[in-house]
């Protein structure tokens, strides 16, 4: 059963297969990470698989996350631009754009 978070995007309860959406392969990850909002507000966060085009994030909350946001990782220099693509179970997928 798909709902829509408040912005519009699908939040999914129950088993739901992602992975024929996906157009690299993810590898398990614990990094922690931050999601930057607007150059200042952070979130703490922790990856739980990432790839050449996204990731799967694990946050507190979906709430106040915007469709778009920077992603700052402890393995890489630079922040990543993500767009927010779902929800399930207290994590995100997001795609980098």
């Amino acid at each position: 059963m798909l709902q829509h978070s408040e912005h519009g995007k699908p939040m999914a309860f129950g088993k739901i297969n992602w992975a024929e959406k996906r157009n690299s392969v993810r590898r398990p990850t614990q990094e922690a990470a931050r999601i930057v909002i607007k150059g200042s507000r952070v979130l703490d966060c922790r990856l739980v698989n990432l790839s050449e085009t996204g990731a799967c994030i694990r946050v507190a909350s979906v709430v106040g996350i915007p469709e778009e946001f920077d992603l700052e990782m402890n393995e890489e220099p630079t922040l990543r631009k993500c767009q927010f693509k779902w929800a399930l179970d207290g994590c995100v997928g997001v795609r980098f754009i």
